[in-house]
């Protein structure tokens, strides 16, 4: 996540899901710069398993979450 969020304030901002939408196949980049609307000013890492830390961030905007779902936990 930490690239695409990079990605995005080094000044590509993102385009609206109507002007590029999903279509769960293999292809090619359509990334039209032009046609970019949203941007970031910066972003933080929460520590993993902080749940106060968690909050705090909730609390303050967005948030994302990555699952590193290849790992079994049994």
């Amino acid at each position: 996540m930490d690239y695409a969020f990079d990605y995005i304030k080094d000044d590509h901002p993102l385009m609206l899901e109507a002007k590029y939408p999903y279509t769960a196949k293999k292809g090619s980049c359509h990334y039209e710069k032009s046609e970019g609307m949203g941007k970031i000013r910066g972003y933080k890492d929460v520590r993993a398993h902080d749940g106060d830390q968690l909050r705090a961030a909730v609390e303050k905007g967005p948030v994302s979450i990555a699952v590193e779902a290849d790992k079994s936990i049994f």
